[in-house]
């Protein structure tokens, strides 16, 4: 879902704006809305093939309400680089002596 969402958007939605169950995008737009009207466009040109929408929407909504502690790990992007386990997508590491939190 994170993915699809910053590949559809751009911004990171973890460091967005989250008020009142909504995301918005520095412009000031809802965040879902600019990720399904660039999947509908992107669609049409036939530049990609039609997703579960209504799958994805259910975990973003887990996001968006529950915030990321709470949203399922296993689409995260993992690396392992000198010694330590670190997502891809942010700068952080987790290694000896370091805890996730």
């Amino acid at each position: 879902m994170w993915h699809f969402v910053n590949d559809m958007t751009g911004p990171d939605m973890r460091e967005l704006e989250n008020r009142d169950g909504v995301i918005y995008t520095p412009d000031g737009r809802n965040l879902w809305d600019v990720a399904t009207e660039q999947y509908n466009e992107k669609r049409a040109a036939g530049e990609i093939d039609a997703l579960p929408m209504e799958f994805l929407y259910k975990d973003y909504q887990v996001f968006v309400n529950e915030e990321w502690d709470k949203e399922d790990g296993c689409g995260l992007t993992i690396g392992y680089k000198n010694g330590r386990l670190y997502d891809i997508d942010t700068i952080s590491e987790i290694g000896l002596g370091r805890k996730s939190r």
